[in-house]
């Protein structure tokens, strides 16, 4: 028989209206309407409960109905609350083909690769949330380091280093096909990769023309058909536009490795679990930057604290500050975690005797290669 037409015995009910707790039954599914939990919560005291004793299990419904509620509202909040994205939007500098791509392929082998013109344009959609994640280069054993890339950095202060990666640089001269090597009269490139292959191409008597990136100059040397141009580019870029090769390895293979940062949000711990777990077990690496006041001896004693503490510094760069001229700060990278000792204590003073300092972030060091 149903709910509805079983006999009533005792006395009426008063109507629901009158009851800061009511549970009712609609369809199988048990509903709660409390009106009087914000008071109760407030004043430290549990809310009156007017269930009748001789139904217990009501109460043991309701109990169960609010468990269920917060184990839905946390997996509709999954992604916020740190897991990761099925497949993250990872975005680079360049086109298709491009030696980012390369490495945003094997930092996020489960991703979509977002290609993105310009540097200040992967940061900002980085920053903005258009993507989960970015990969750029940051410095090349042949051409120093991507100063662009690093400026950024401290602009973009909501943006953390996660992971960073080596990659073998493999220059190709490319063409379309039926050009011959003494056909052409130009080469295209970006900026680094033309400083890279400049001894190459002064000894073949062919002009550096800069373009916005490898890939991209590869896919106007394919639109151009002209026989006269060709682009210094990665055999990936060649085959992604069907361009033949007419000479590879223009730098010393063995010596042309390009160093990546894998970035996110500072506050996003998740999109770096997408990274393979060979990829980031290196120990701790911190890349961070600071400025010293203007006094003899400020640098060293800025630095003095990690020679005590035996903290080794593997790099240190200047770069103007832009806070007025001749004004420099100085990126370093170090190994260790500032939060762990003896790191810790060196960071600290550092802070103490520099007019700033700000953490890039706190990374695995790169296993070797990729």
């Amino acid at each position: 028989m149903p709910d509805d037409a079983r006999p009533r015995t005792g006395s009426p009910r008063r109507r629901a209206d009158h009851r800061p707790h009511r549970a009712l039954r609609r369809g199988g599914v048990v509903l709660q309407r409390h009106r009087g939990s914000g008071r109760a919560l407030r004043d430290g005291r549990r809310a009156p409960c007017r269930l009748r004793p001789d139904r217990p299990c009501r109460a043991h419904a309701r109990g169960a109905l609010l468990r269920d509620r917060t184990r839905r509202r946390r997996r509709a909040s999954g992604v916020a609350r740190g897991r990761v994205p099925v497949t993250p939007r990872v975005g680079y500098q360049g086109a298709p083909g491009a030696y980012s791509e390369e490495c945003a392929d094997a930092l996020f082998p489960v991703a979509e690769l977002v290609p993105i013109r310009t540097f200040p344009e992967v940061f900002a959609a980085l920053e903005g949330g258009n993507i989960d994640a970015a990969v750029v280069p940051v410095e090349n054993t042949l051409a120093g380091a991507v100063v662009d890339v690093y400026d950024l950095l401290r602009q973009h202060r909501e943006l953390s280093i996660a992971a960073e990666a080596i990659l073998p640089v493999r220059h190709c001269l490319v063409a379309i096909p039926g050009t011959k090597l003494e056909d052409v009269r130009v080469a295209r490139s970006h900026s680094q990769a033309l400083m890279q292959v400049e001894p190459w191409l002064r000894a073949h008597g062919i002009d550096a023309e800069i373009a916005y990136d490898t890939a991209g100059a590869a896919a106007e040397v394919a639109s151009g058909r002209d026989r006269r141009v060709a682009a210094v580019a990665s055999r990936r870029a060649a085959e992604h536009r069907g361009l033949a090769i007419l000479a590879e390895d223009l730098a010393p293979p063995d010596q042309n490795f390009t160093r990546f940062f894998a970035l996110t949000n500072r506050d996003d711990r998740s999109t770096s679990q997408a990274i393979p777990a060979k990829l980031r077990s290196g120990p701790p690496k911190t890349s961070l930057v600071f400025a010293v006041h203007d006094a003899p001896g400020a640098l060293v004693r800025a630095l003095q604290p990690f020679a005590t503490a035996g903290v080794n510094l593997a790099k240190i760069e200047s770069r103007p500050s832009r806070a007025q001229p001749w004004d420099y700060c100085f990126y370093v990278d170090l190994h260790g975690d500032p939060e762990t000792s003896p790191t810790k204590e060196a960071v600290a003073l550092l802070r103490l005797t520099a007019a700033w300092v700000e953490i890039l972030g706190t990374y695995p060091m790169a296993n070797g290669r990729l």
